[in-house]
């Protein structure tokens, strides 16, 4: 009689070679986990839609044209969409997305800052364009993260949670973006 091997069982073996294996975490420091990068994902997400508010202001202060306000939200999302690529790689180069995390939160503020100073739209769409390259990064290295620390039966509550904060940021953005452009 030959025997069945159970193939997703094997798959889903919950013994590890690895000293540190992230899988066999306690339950409480994967969900301090999810819960730093679910915050996280909120703001790679703000970045876009607290910018809505002020395209007109921005327009008048930078004097400028529609087209070109509109070319910095367009290129925005342009290279969120494609900039993944590169973090994903790179994180792999490094061995680490931890540190990869860490560098790009720092960039996110450098660029937030180079936005908030720019003097003509030109410096806008170019910090614009590396905020979003830098907050790119958030969500594939944190859908990775995820993927290391859960195993494939709790693997999905883990990222409809951080995908809980990631549609958030579309929600309270405008209203952060209206009150920031208003009162500041």
């Amino acid at each position: 009689m030959k025997q069945k091997i159970n193939y997703e069982l094997l798959a889903e073996s919950t013994t590890s070679l690895i000293d540190d294996d992230p899988k066999n975490w306690s339950p409480k420091k994967k969900r301090n986990l999810l819960i730093l990068l679910s915050i996280t994902s909120v703001i790679g997400s703000l970045g876009n839609s607290s910018f809505y508010p002020a395209i007109l202001i921005v327009r008048e202060d930078l004097r400028t044209t529609e087209t070109l306000v509109n070319t910095a939200v367009a290129s925005y999302l342009y290279v969120n969409g494609i900039a993944p690529l590169f973090w994903a790689s790179y994180s792999d180069l490094q061995g680490t997305r931890r540190k990869v995390l860490l560098f790009d939160a720092f960039l996110i503020i450098l660029m937030s800052i180079g936005c908030a100073l720019s003097k003509n739209i030109y410096w806008l769409m170019i910090f614009r364009t590396l905020q979003s390259f830098s907050a790119s990064a958030i969500q594939c290295l944190s859908i990775g993260t995820l993927s290391d620390i859960y195993n494939a039966t709790e693997r999905g509550n883990a990222i409809g949670i951080f995908y809980l904060g990631f549609f958030i940021g579309p929600v309270i953005g405008p209203p952060i973006g209206g009150f920031l452009t208003q009162y500041i």
